[in-house]
Parts: C-alpha cells; sequence; structure tokens
C-alpha cells in the first residue's frame, strides 16, 4: 500500500485533519490489531497551529507502533502555515505502562525494533535494533524528514506479514 506525496506543511489544522481522515479511511489493519486513538490536540481557537497527533496501534504478540507528530506555526510573513518540525514513528516491543489515555509509555531511549525521528535536536535520524541516532546522513534509500506516517504503517504491517528484516521492506542501508 503506498500513498501519494506527503505533505509536511498543512494550511490548516482543518486541511491536516481532512487528509489524514482520507487515509486513514484507506488503512487496512489486520483483524488482531487494536488502536488507542488516534489522539489530537488541537491548536488554541482561531489559529492555525501548533497541533499533535498520537496514535498507537498494538497486536497481540506484543509489539506494537507508536505515531506521533507535532506542527508548528510558519511565521505569518510565510503563511503561517503548520509545518510538521517533529515526528517519532516507533515500532518495537509493547510496554506495560500507560499514560491517561491509555497509550504505551515509551521510554525515550528504551529498545525498538525500528523508530524514525525528526527533532530540533538531532534533526532526521533512525534508531534501528542496537544502534541508536543514526544520522540521516549516514542512510541510503530513505528520507526520513518527508517519510510518511501511513506508509510507515504499511511497512510495518508488511514486515509482519512477509518477516521480511525491516531494512529490506523500507529499502534502506546505513552507510559505515
Amino acid at each position: 500500500m503506498q500513498f501519494a506525496s506527503y505533505p509536511v506543511k498543512f494550511a490548516s489544522y482543518n486541511d491536516f485533519k481532512s487528509w489524514f481522515q482520507s487515509r486513514y479511511d484507506r488503512l487496512t489493519l489486520p483483524p488482531e490489531a487494536t488502536e488507542k486513538g488516534p489522539f489530537y490536540t488541537p491548536p488554541p481557537r482561531g489559529a492555525k497551529a501548533p497541533w499533535r497527533v498520537v496514535w498507537c496501534i498494538l497486536f497481540p504478540d506484543s509489539k506494537y507502533i507508536r505515531i506521533c507528530e507535532n506542527y508548528f506555526a510558519t511565521p505569518k510573513a510565510q503563511g503561517g502555515e503548520g509545518l510538521r518540525a517533529h515526528l517519532s514513528y516507533h515500532y518495537g516491543n509493547l510496554p506495560t505502562a500507560t499514560d491517561s489515555q491509555g497509550l504505551p509509555l515509551r521510554a525515550p531511549n528504551g529498545p525498538s525494533d525500528l523508530r524514525m525521528d525528526v527533532d530540533k535536536y538531532r534533526g532526521p535520524h533512525l534508531h534501528y535494533g542496537d544502534k541508536d541516532h543514526i544520522p540521516q546522513s549516514s542512510l541510503d534509500g530513505l528520507d526520513i524528514a518527508t517519510f510518511d506516517l501511513f506508509t510507515f504503517i504499511a511497512k510495518i504491517l508488511e514486515h509482519r506479514a512477509k518477516g521480511k528484516p525491516l531494512n529490506e521492506v523500507f529499502g534502506f542501508k546505513i552507510r559505515t
């Protein structure tokens, strides 16, 4: 399952929600999977941004996907749109602790099978197996900053269905 181009900037929260819902409606999860969310934190009244989405997909074999995206306003001179400034797409072992919404509490430096991050401190980077904070500059075949959350989910579902290694499913190589 591939999705069309992924904008990392939206004119408004409503545009984002419309985009998200249209792709969510096309997503087919395995019947044994359960969802927590998606949970949205909309912008303050009258503002275009910031907003946030957090969503978890849990599997009966104690694995899970956690999606988190944060959008912040660009300067008004640049349109004040919502720009995706942070993302964390995580796949790994399901933690036992949960927050008040029932979302698994992931330890920030806890183990993962695969995690893609974009943050203001390290920029785009990857956690893969026992390797942490692999910078974008050390990766071939994967552009983390423009990666799509629905493609991430589709690739994890492919990995689970076919048993292929994650780096093959996602098409990346780590340069040494």
